[in-house]
């Protein structure tokens, strides 16, 4: 078919009003378009991300904001094989700048890299919290006070149901130093000391 039809009977009717194929073809997509293409630089450029399809918006980007979301996700991996018996419960705390990562993504990921260590079909931080409900995983956030003489913390802990106290509960802190090195700060109340690149939550973005 020929756009724009020419000599088209339906055209001239009173009660027809044509519009361009693209309805959103008019004076005003321009903006539209300088609005998409700002949004794109601002989340290459700083981690910003506006109006994302099945994702809640991340505001204020930190300079170690990618270095905590992959810490997030290892923390989930690792607490999902520590566990050895599948979690009924995942609770999430952290502490100072890290919550400015935004904690909606800091859930996401967490449960992406718990599933992905559990599950033959890998699931990313868009579907993961999806994915999660449908296998009644249940997950909950929460701020925590500042200690350990680390001012940004993050906390992954895998829980039983209530009254199963026979399932091997994992607890796990961590925070990210300075030039985005992830250090395990304890594991069930024991303190690590690992840091850098032999720590194996290393976190260093690539």
């Amino acid at each position: 078919m020929e756009e724009p039809p020419k000599n088209s009977p339906l055209t001239g009717l009173p009660n027809v009003i044509a519009t361009p194929h693209v309805a959103g073809s008019t004076g005003s997509s321009g903006r539209v378009g300088t609005q998409v293409a700002v949004q794109v630089r601002d989340y290459l450029a700083e981690g910003i991300i506006r109006n994302a399809v099945n994702f809640g918006a991340v505001r204020r980007p930190i300079p170690s904001g990618a270095a905590i979301v992959a810490l997030a996700e290892r923390l989930g991996s690792f607490v999902a094989q520590a566990a050895q018996t599948r979690p009924a419960r995942i609770r999430i705390r952290y502490a100072g700048e890290v919550a400015e990562v935004g904690t909606h993504l800091l859930r996401s990921a967490v449960l992406t890299g718990l599933l992905n260590a559990v599950l033959d079909e890998k699931v990313n931080v868009v579907n993961a919290p999806q994915v999660a409900a449908a296998r009644r995983l249940r997950s909950g956030r929460g701020n925590r006070r500042r200690e350990h003489g680390f001012p940004n913390t993050l906390e992954v802990s895998a829980l039983p149901d209530k009254g199963l106290g026979c399932i091997r509960r994992i607890h796990c802190g961590s925070t990210v130093l300075a030039r985005w090195i992830a250090r395990v700060l304890q594991i069930n109340g024991y303190r690590g000391i690992a840091t850098g690149r032999h720590d194996p939550l290393s976190a260093q973005p690539r």
